[in-house]
């Protein structure tokens, strides 16, 4: 996925814009308190800053840096179905374990594969 975001930014069509204009203010509001409470709280700043709203403008998208950092850009330490790495005896889970779209299920059940093969 990251790879076709870099090729369409690349090609000299872009910007891609995430689009809610559509949707209804409860849902846009929704998303709102959601993303800059408790995801992202500088969002709200960085948005109003560029004097965006997602109720009329697109919001720019992009790709950022791969690190070592799973979840939401699936980066990171690579693990295999038992969470372990390429370094025997050493697993991974959570923000370490490259798993895409980890996110905190992904992080529970990687913990507990880790856990449990790392004793056995």
């Amino acid at each position: 996925m990251m790879l076709e975001i870099w090729k369409e930014l690349n090609s000299g069509k872009g910007p891609i814009q995430l689009k809610m204009t559509h949707l209804d203010e409860d849902t846009i509001s929704e998303i709102e308190s959601i993303l800059w409470s408790n995801e992202r709280p500088s969002r709200g700043r960085f948005h109003e800053g560029r004097s965006e709203d997602y109720r009329t403008h697109g919001i720019e998208m992009n790709i950022s840096e791969i690190g070592l950092c799973s979840g939401h850009s699936a980066s990171g330490v690579w693990v295999n179905e038992k969470a372990e790495t390429t370094v025997p005896g050493l697993y991974a889970a959570g923000d370490m374990a490259s798993v895409p779209h980890n996110y905190m299920i992904g992080a529970f059940v990687f913990g507990r594969l880790a856990g449990t093969n790392a004793v056995e």
